[in-house]
Parts: structure tokens; sequence; C-alpha cells
């Protein structure tokens, strides 16, 4: 390969990252030498994305990892890309969802939700199991979260059904000890503390930990509404953070995390 076909092949690899990526300003290859040329695409090369493969053509690839600078060693990586995209749009679609199920304040509005929107068909046979709302607040979060495994909605029906199957135990105590059982007032007050959690959202809590000095990644703000005990459940509170900070126009894409993982005001 001549020289000057050499520089008129790095000039055509350039301009076509350069039409995919949107650099600005843009690059110029027309009157550049084949160095000029050469250290752009260096630069320009790791600035890649995984959603600009697909558009990259077969020759520019072949030029790339010709020059070293082709940074996608794993076909895995780019095969997955185009499922990894639309699983990040398909979060991004279930935040108003989200929002509405954190916000309801009933167990009959849980159902409205449920029976408005196609994702919680698989439920609505049993919708009437459900007597608190934050187990069927809990189920529904837990399908739309991507990376949760089914809720465990018949685990959960098994244990009231047995609550319910078993009273004996109760009916057969003397008449004594129901009445001590009575005058008893720990049932009571632990009941109230488990049944008063704090009244911290957890869209609070990310709002919180954005605006110190330090910001936090979503992995903290997670850990923090679990220790908080607005909710135990760590992989659920995760989805929810992710979503919350989308709402609020910060990019949680994995390539942007990877590079800033810190989310900050």
């Amino acid at each position: 390969m001549s020289n000057e076909v050499r520089l008129n092949v790095l000039r055509e690899t350039a301009l076509e990252l350069q039409e995919i990526c949107k650099f600005n300003p843009p690059f110029r290859s027309k009157g550049k030498t084949e160095e000029q040329v050469v250290d752009w695409l260096k630069e320009a090369a790791p600035l890649l994305e995984l959603n600009d493969v697909a558009e990259i053509s077969a020759d520019t690839k072949d030029i790339l990892e010709q020059l070293g600078f082709w940074k996608f060693e794993d076909s895995n990586e780019i095969e997955d890309a185009e499922e990894v995209e639309e699983e990040e749009e398909t979060v991004a679609d279930n935040l108003d969802i989200i929002a509405e199920i954190e916000t309801a304040p009933s167990v009959r509005e849980l159902k409205d939700v449920a029976r408005t929107y196609a994702e919680f068909k698989s439920i609505r046979g049993n919708l009437s199991s459900y007597k608190k709302a934050e187990d069927l607040r809990e189920c529904m979060i837990g399908i739309l979260n991507p990376g949760a495994e089914k809720p465990e909605k018949e685990v959960k029906l098994k244990v009231k059904s047995k609550a319910k199957s078993e009273p004996s135990p109760k009916e057969k105590k003397p008449e004594e000890e129901k009445l001590a059982e009575k005058k008893k007032p720990e049932p009571k007050t632990e009941k109230k503390k488990e049944s008063s959690p704090s009244k911290r959202t957890k869209k609070a809590v990310v709002e919180e930990m954005i605006n110190s000095k330090t910001g936090a990644t979503i992995e903290e703000i997670a850990q923090k509404i679990t220790d908080e005990k607005i909710d135990l459940d760590y992989s659920k509170n995760y989805v929810v953070a992710k979503l919350w900070l989308s709402k609020m126009r910060f990019d949680v894409k994995k390539a942007a995390i990877a590079k800033n993982p810190k989310f900050k005001k």
C-alpha cells in the first residue's frame, strides 16, 4: 500500500469516526499528515461505546485493529450491546410505574396500578390474596426489576394460608392464659415499632446523598436505604435508586457509570 493510499484510508476512517461520535470541534482530516490523522484516531477510538459498534464498518474496524486502537476485545460484549441498551431503556420506561407503586398508600390503589399496566398481568388473578400493601408493593417492584427473580408470591401465600389454618394452639389454651396474654403490652409495643418505619422515602435518601460533598454511588445509596430499614431488600433498593437517578436526569448507563460511578449535584 502506497503512502498516498494509506493516508486516504486513514482519512476515511477518521471521517467515519467523526460522523458516528459527533466530536466537537469536528476533526477535519483534509490537509492533515498521516501522523496527525493517526494521532487523532488514537485519541478518538477509546471514546467509542458499545452502542457505536453496530454503526462501524468492517473496514474501519480492521484499520483500528491494525493500529492497535480497537478496544472491544470481547465479541460477546459487542453482540450484547443492543440487548444492554434495550434493558436500560426498559428500566427507564418502568420509572413512572415504580414511582406510582412507591407512592400508592393502600393495597387497593396498588391493585388499581396492577390492573392498569400489562407488566402485572401474571398476578392479576391473585390480587385478592394480597391483604397488605407492603407485600403487594414488593411483588410488583420485583416484577419490574429485570435482574430479580420472580416474586415470592407463592411462598407468601402459603405462609399466610398456613397461619390461618393453625388457630388451634390459641383455642386450646386455658382461659387464664388467654387473659394473661391480653394484659401483656409487649406484643402491641413491638407491632407498633415494626409498623411505624421511618417516614423517609427512598427518593429523599437519593437526594440527600447526591447533594452531599462527595456524592454517592448507586451501591452506597441502596445500602443507605437498606441500613435505614426503609426497605430491607438491597437488590430492589438498587433498582429504585437507579430509577430515581435516571428521573433526576443523570446518565445511568453502564458506560457512564464506569467512567464516573459517583453521582453528585
